[in-house]
């Protein structure tokens, strides 16, 4: 996200769940000023956004730019839960900018954790292809992947419509991905 110089926000969102009711929901919203569907699946796309930000957003920039502090992303919205903000710089400023928040705010509030940065893994998945993705979504929705195992490669190209051979290389393509994407003891973050 960026806010710019003429006070509107800019934000780029990967939302799961149902795009079509997100979409109504941008249609409706006054402070949308334009938006972008972009790589959209049934239950999953990206967006990308320019908007109006509200005041409480606004000044939560400004709050962060006082006290040179910066947003690790990605932000985490989700639907009834709340929002998960990483804000990352030192523990002194972290404090202040904390208490410059308005006492409404703080009460919504809620620190989870407070110590030395580790940046994230990256989601995991984004080290498959949009086909071995599939493929594997495919395999866990019949049960290739279950214990006992209730379905065969044969069952997962049903599925999705290819040969055997054809799923079984992207399952062992996109299962070698992820074996290799995990974080091991000697790597370093």
């Amino acid at each position: 996200m960026r806010l710019l110089p003429d006070g509107t926000m800019v934000e780029l969102y990967r939302a799961e769940g149902d795009v079509d009711a997100l979409i109504t929901e941008l249609d409706g919203d006054p402070s949308c000023l334009q938006y972008e569907i972009c790589g959209r699946n049934e239950r999953e796309c990206y967006l990308y956004n320019h908007c109006r930000p509200d005041e409480q957003l606004r000044h939560l920039h400004s709050i962060l730019d006082r006290h040179a502090l910066m947003v690790d992303l990605p932000i985490r919205i989700e639907t009834g839960v709340g929002v998960t903000i990483r804000i990352v710089g030192p523990e002194t400023q972290l404090y202040d900018a904390f208490h410059a928040f308005p006492e409404t705010i703080r009460a919504n509030m809620t620190i989870e954790n407070i110590g030395s940065y580790v940046p994230e893994t990256p989601e995991i998945r984004s080290v498959l292809t949009n086909r071995q993705l599939e493929v594997i979504e495919a395999a866990i929705a019949v049960g290739y992947y279950a214990t006992p195992r209730t379905a065969t490669a044969a069952d997962v190209a049903e599925r999705i419509g290819c040969a055997r051979s054809t799923a079984s290389e992207h399952l062992r393509n996109g299962e070698a991905r992820l074996i290799m994407a995990l974080p091991t003891g000697s790597q370093t973050r």
